[in-house]
């Protein structure tokens, strides 16, 4: 199942292209962070038939398109050279492939205080639970038991 964007999250421009933003944790962070912060928020399943009613999936994303996005904000920076932009872009895609796990660390954490006094009718216990599971077992691929 796909879930439809907000629509205050998406932007038309005067030259008529369509952006798509999300201010949820938007301050002054690394770009990596940003981008796993996206692409973390992909994995939730919402009208599953069961309690609680949605399921943290595993990602549908890989490489390819988080090279896409990064190959995206690079085509707006300037590199003296080829290599140094190809440099760039293993850094910055690494350094995702690591802050993915931060994100759902950072989901989970931000869950719990929701748990006491809740602003949407998500439960959010289950919801850190699945985060922190997930958290676990990323961390544990990358870094080792």
């Amino acid at each position: 199942m796909r879930q439809r964007p907000y629509h205050g999250n998406i932007m038309r421009l005067d030259s008529g292209e369509i952006k798509l933003l999300d201010f949820e944790f938007s301050c002054l962070n690394h770009k990596a962070y940003d981008f796993s912060n996206l692409f973390a928020e992909t994995v939730m399943r919402h009208q599953q038939p069961d309690y609680p009613y949605f399921r943290i999936a595993e990602p549908e994303f890989g490489d390819a398109e988080l090279g896409t996005l990064i190959n995206f904000y690079l085509d707006n920076a300037e590199f003296a050279t080829q290599g140094a932009r190809v440099e760039h872009f293993e850094q910055l895609l690494d350094a995702t492939r690591t802050m993915l796990i931060l994100s759902d660390y950072k989901y989970a954490m931000a869950a719990l205080p929701l748990a006491i006094q809740p602003i949407q009718r998500i439960r959010f216990i289950p919801y850190a639970h699945q985060r922190f599971a997930r958290f676990k077992r990323a961390f544990a691929e990358r870094f080792g038991p």
